[in-house]
């Protein structure tokens, strides 16, 4: 039997398979801590908040009228939302800076400060209100407690600064009241393990730390081997240790997928093609649990990965069969055209479809993925123009192959 069953089409590639997000976790934990703050209001505790909701914020409304109360409200509460997001990336950027991680880039809403490339405007609804600190590991060693330190950052900086605010010797107004509120809120919410349409809370990535630290080295070296790819290090370059971590457990997770993905391309592109296969099949036989950009990219790899390495242009063709006509990539299709042009031994047609791919990431591709993606497909025109295609016909059959890869 096939050693990569999915790859060669022998079995058929797993359905999609929707993630649980343990978001109720979160409803019922803030449901009771509601209820109790309900029940204690009405029994006259804590009188902070009693004399807020019935005294400071009814006269605050009659000051300044309904409507304009209400625009007030909602400015502060962006502004304030925003200055929440902000110490929660912080205490992130700094618990990693504590542990000798790499500094790469901050975002605040839609305002993110980059290493390389200075400050820039991130658009979309969902960069809107959240956040990202970006820091990288610089070595496999340690990523545990390091780990830890990291994700911890940015709960802690929440809860400190918004209890240090209540505990200041001030009047509280309405920008403070709702700082504390939304600090300790936020604060207390991330530690629940969760997923939403955001990501992952950092409560989630911390049970991982505890209780499956194999699972957390995975997502820390994930972090590093996207990192190295932003600033545009090669498949064949990406460091060996960071892949051993990244692929040494598997599970019905994304995080599978992607971290078999990046040992692909680094064994595709150093001619492994033995080990390349069983990575790509892994990859396959988990897709399920990938997102449909990945799934659909993952076609487009097996397809490629035919041609090129088997010449077996029929069965790229099945899969380019199954790729989606509009996929999210545009340069997908082109792409497999191209290396099925190759594997019949078309050049010059093989290099036209490469130059639509090329087309198609300069339009549509965002810097630094663009950049990446246009060096790989100049690398392979180069490949197509200057190799000997007597050596291309003569690669080693796919039964040597295999069976120096079962060794």
């Amino acid at each position: 039997m096939s050693p990569t069953p999915i790859l060669d089409r022998l079995a058929p590639l797993p359905p999609a398979v929707r993630p649980r997000s343990g978001m109720t976790i979160v409803f019922v934990v803030w449901s009771a801590v509601l209820l109790a703050l309900a029940i204690a209001v009405s029994q006259g505790q804590p009188p902070i908040l009693r004399r807020w909701l019935f005294d400071v914020v009814p006269n605050w409304i009659r000051l300044h009228g309904t409507g304009r109360a209400i625009l007030l409200m909602a400015g502060t509460t962006i502004v304030v939302s925003l200055a929440m997001v902000a110490v929660h990336e912080g205490g992130h950027l700094l618990g990693g800076l504590i542990m000798g991680y790499r500094f790469k880039a901050i975002r605040v809403g839609p305002i993110q400060f980059d290493r390389a490339s200075g400050l820039s405007l991130q658009g979309g609804l969902a960069n809107a209100f959240s956040g990202v600190a970006t820091v990288v590991p610089k070595t496999s060693k340690g990523l545990i407690p390091s780990g830890i330190v990291l994700l911890s950052g940015g709960p802690c900086a929440n809860l400190f600064s918004g209890i240090l605010v209540l505990l200041l010797p001030i009047s509280h107004g309405l920008a403070s009241a709702l700082f504390i509120v939304q600090s300790i809120a936020n604060g207390l919410s991330d530690l629940l393990p969760y997923r939403n349409s955001l990501g992952v809370s950092d409560g989630a990535f911390l049970w991982a730390l505890f209780r499956h630290p194999a699972h957390a080295e995975r997502w820390l070296s994930i972090m590093r081997l996207r990192s190295d790819t932003a600033d545009g290090v090669l498949p064949e370059s990406l460091l060996t240790e960071f892949l051993n971590k990244a692929t040494a457990i598997r599970d019905a997770s994304a995080d599978t997928v992607i971290a078999n993905a990046f040992a692909f391309s680094n064994a595709f592109h150093q001619h492994r093609d033995a080990d390349a296969g069983r990575f790509l099949e892994t990859c396959l036989a988990y897709s399920g649990h990938a997102p449909v950009p990945l799934r659909e990219a993952l076609m487009s790899e097996a397809a490629v990965f035919q041609a090129r390495r088997y010449h077996q242009a029929d069965v790229a063709e099945q899969w380019l069969a199954d790729i989606p006509k509009a996929p999210r990539f545009p340069w997908i299709r082109p792409r497999v055209e191209a290396a099925i042009l190759e594997a019949k031994g078309d050049i010059p047609a093989a290099i036209a479809k490469l130059e639509e791919c090329e087309r198609a990431v300069t339009a549509s591709a965002a810097a630094p993925q663009r950049d990446y993606l246009l060096r790989l497909f100049r690398r392979w025109k180069s490949e197509l123009s200057t190799d000997d295609v007597s050596l291309r016909v003569s690669a080693p059959p796919r039964e040597l192959i295999v069976e120096h890869g079962s060794n």
